[in-house]
């Protein structure tokens, strides 16, 4: 699939209706992956890189982090209710550029969840997510 039928899909699933979800579905399931992949992105750290060109991977890696994290934040401040938008902006603000800190931002358990739950009622899927 090309990029613009990739984009023309993508936003032809998440302008549907939001959709509930019951424990232990698949939309459950893929609320939990991209819960995990929120969290897990926002606690990458720089971790203690000796030569430059291993410095450049681990910045590679960091901004790959960071823009996972900003895909979500981006996508639920745009399209979630006000306090899913509130959860997104709170982690927003802090996402760090690479290098700067020792996490990419700072994310709880619970609001990963409440992300990736919000992700998945308006029909993102954690495939979605930049790599």
């Amino acid at each position: 699939m090309g990029a613009r039928a990739a984009a023309a899909e993508f936003k032809a699933r998440t302008s549907q209706a939001r959709t509930p979800f019951e424990k232990g579905s698949a939309g459950y399931k893929e609320a939990q992956a991209m819960a995990n992949t929120v969290f897990n992105s926002a606690d990458h750290s720089w971790g203690g890189y000796g030569s430059s060109m291993s410095k450049s991977l681990a910045a590679s890696d960091w901004d790959m982090a960071a823009d996972r994290v900003k895909f979500a934040t981006d996508f639920v401040s745009k399209h979630g209710n006000d306090f899913e938008k509130s959860v997104a902006q709170s982690i927003g603000k802090t996402i760090r550029p690479s290098g700067k800190g020792k996490k990419v931002a700072f994310v709880s358990q619970k609001q990963a969840w409440v992300m990736g739950k919000a992700l998945s009622e308006m029909h993102v899927k954690a495939s979605d997510f930049p790599w």
